[in-house]
């Protein structure tokens, strides 16, 4: 899943800045893999020659978190029905050998990224 910035379109992938002036840029959105952030694009040029662009994009964050509802990945924050938040009853016997493997999973992942820097 990427992170929440990421899912935040920018107009800067949209926009392209010359000197004092902008244009809207469809190469350049293109080129970013873009295009699907555009919700609408509407140019109007008025009779005295005049021209507008408006340029409305969507919200990926909007668009994750309702397509996550519609799958039913989310459902009342914390309640039963809540599956990206399950409650797990442990003893502590049934506990300790995870905590062990976990500790063992954490030294693992440190000693290849200490060994990746040395490199």
């Amino acid at each position: 899943m990427k992170c929440c910035c990421a899912w935040r379109p920018s107009r800067a992938e949209f926009i392209t800045v010359e000197g004092k002036f902008w244009y809207f840029d469809i190469t350049k959105a293109a080129e970013a893999d873009k295009l699907g952030l555009l919700k609408k694009l509407k140019r109007t040029v008025k009779e005295n020659g005049d021209e507008t662009v408006e340029i409305e994009l969507h919200d990926a964050q909007t668009a994750l978190a309702t397509l996550m509802r519609h799958l039913g990945l989310l459902g009342p924050a914390g309640g039963q029905g809540d599956p990206l938040n399950v409650e797990v009853k442990l003893t502590a016997d049934q506990f300790a050998p995870l905590f062990r493997q976990m500790q063992a999973y954490d030294r693992q992942v440190l000693d290849d990224s200490d060994s990746a820097e040395e490199s």
